[in-house]
C-alpha cells in the first residue's frame, strides 16, 4: 500500500468501503484485462465525486478525470484540490489548458474537438487513472474514442453516435467490443447514479465488473439520504399518441401535448396545496416548456426561474445562486439540471416531463434526496397523463 496523509474529509462508511473496494480490484491479477476498468453505482447525493477524489492518492501517475458538463468540471475540480493538497490540478475545456497538472479535469467536448488535437496532447503513458464522471454516457462515441487514447476501449473512429447508439447494434461492432482486451498501464474507475443506459448499449461493453453499488433505497435506509413521498396529481392530458423514440417520449410531439395554460396551472396549483414554501425543481419537456411553466408560476405568485441549455453562462450562474439563496422559489428546467446539480435545500421536485426512462426519472428524482439543516423529506409531485 502506498504511504499517504490520512484524507482531509470525514468519509461516511460505504465511501471509505467503495475506495477499499476499487483498490482491492485493482490490484487483482489484470489477466485478460481484469482489475483494468471499474463501475461504480452511487446514487445521487451519495458523494461520488467525494469518493473518486481520494483515488488520485492512491495513483503512481498522473489522473485524468472526463465530465460533460461545466458544473461537474468545477465541481470535481474544487473536491480534487481539497482532497489532494499535493497534487496540482488542472481544468482541461476551451480556453482553459490543464498542462502539466498531476490531475487533469477534462470536459469530453473538448478532448474530441479538432478531430481529438487536445486528447492527443495527453500522453497515454503519464496517466495510471482515467476516470469518467456520470459513466452511463461511457459508450458515446466520443468518450470511447477518448479511452482508446489511453487502451481502455476499442478504436470506433469510423462509427458514428448512431451505430454506437442503435437499439440492436451490428455483430461487427459487438464483436468489436467484446474481442478487445484493455493494456494495464490505465485504470478505469466508471462512477454513475445510473448504471443502465436505454439505447441498449450496455455498459458491459467498457467496464468488466460493477465493484461497488449503493442505490436510492440502501441510502434512504442508512440515514444518508432523506425519506421521499409523493402525490400524484391527475391533468387528464392525452399522451397515447406520442411516438417513442430511444425508449422514450419522442420530445417535440410530447412538448406539443403537454405543454398547455391548463396543465402548467395544475403543476403550480398543486404545489401551493401541497408545497407551498419548499424549494422546487420542475422538469420540463424543452425550452419553451420551461419558459412557458415558469411564466405560469412567476403569475401565480410563486417566484420561478429558468435554467436551459440557452441560458448564457452568466445568467444561469445567476439564476441558480438566487435559487439556492432563496431569493426565487422554484426553478424550471429541461435537461440541465439533471446531472451535477448540487442545491440540498431542494424539498420538492415537479415531474411535469412525462418519461419513460427509468434512469431519467432516477436523475430527476435523486436531485432532491440530499439531507439538508431543517429539511425532512422530499416531496414529488409527479403529473399523470391518460
Amino acid at each position: 500500500p502506498l504511504e499517504m496523509a490520512p484524507s482531509p474529509v470525514l468519509l461516511r462508511p460505504y465511501q471509505q468501503e467503495c475506495i477499499d473496494k476499487l483498490v482491492a480490484y485493482r490490484r487483482r491479477p489484470a489477466k485478460g484485462g481484469i482489475g483494468s476498468r471499474a463501475l461504480v453505482g452511487i446514487a445521487t447525493g451519495g458523494g461520488k465525486t467525494i469518493i473518486f477524489a481520494h483515488l488520485p492518492r492512491f495513483a503512481r501517475g498522473r489522473t485524468l478525470v472526463i465530465a460533460h458538463r461545466e458544473e461537474l468540471l468545477d465541481q470535481a475540480a474544487g473536491h480534487l484540490a481539497r482532497i489532494n493538497p499535493g497534487k496540482r490540478v488542472g481544468v482541461e475545456q476551451a480556453s482553459r489548458h490543464a498542462g502539466s497538472a498531476d490531475i487533469v479535469v477534462a470536459s469530453i467536448q473538448t478532448l474530441s474537438a479538432d478531430d481529438g488535437r487536445r486528447l492527443r496532447q495527453l500522453t497515454p503513458s503519464d496517466f495510471s487513472l482515467v476516470i469518467t464522471d456520470e459513466a452511463h454516457h461511457s459508450t458515446a462515441r466520443t468518450y470511447v474514442q477518448a479511452l482508446h487514447h489511453f487502451g481502455l476501449a476499442p478504436d470506433v473512429s469510423d462509427l458514428n453516435d448512431g451505430d454506437l447508439g442503435r437499439r440492436k447494434l451490428t455483430q461487427e461492432v459487438k464483436d468489436r467490443f467484446t474481442n478487445f482486451k484493455p493494456t494495464d498501464l490505465a485504470f478505469l474507475a466508471g462512477f454513475t447514479a445510473t448504471p443502465h443506459r436505454t439505447d441498449g448499449q450496455g455498459l458491459e461493453a467498457i467496464f468488466d465488473e460493477i465493484v461497488y453499488s449503493a442505490t436510492i433505497e440502501n441510502m434512504i435506509r442508512g440515514g444518508w439520504l432523506c425519506p421521499v413521498r409523493g402525490k400524484f396529481v391527475y391533468t387528464g392530458t392525452d399522451i397515447s399518441g406520442v411516438k417513442t423514440r430511444m425508449g422514450d417520449f419522442a420530445e417535440g410531439m410530447l412538448s406539443q401535448e403537454v405543454n398547455t395554460p391548463e396543465r402548467n396551472k395544475l403543476a403550480v396549483a398543486a404545489y401551493l396545496d401541497h408545497a407551498a414554501g419548499r424549494q422546487a425543481l420542475i422538469f420540463c419537456v424543452d425550452v419553451e416548456h420551461a419558459h412557458d411553466m415558469a411564466q405560469v408560476w412567476n403569475q401565480a405568485g410563486v417566484p420561478t426561474g429558468v435554467v436551459t441549455g440557452k441560458t448564457p453562462r452568466d445568467e444561469r450562474h445567476g439564476v441558480i445562486a438566487a435559487y439556492k439563496a432563496g431569493e426565487i422559489r422554484a426553478l424550471a428546467n429541461c435537461m440541465v439540471l439533471t446531472e451535477g446539480f448540487d442545491a440540498p435545500e431542494t424539498s420538492c421536485v415537479v415531474m411535469a416531463r412525462p418519461t419513460k426512462s427509468g434512469l431519467l426519472y432516477t436523475q430527476m428524482l435523486g436531485r432532491g434526496t440530499r439531507i439538508a439543516p431543517g429539511k425532512s423529506d422530499l416531496l414529488v409531485l409527479d403529473l399523470v397523463d391518460l
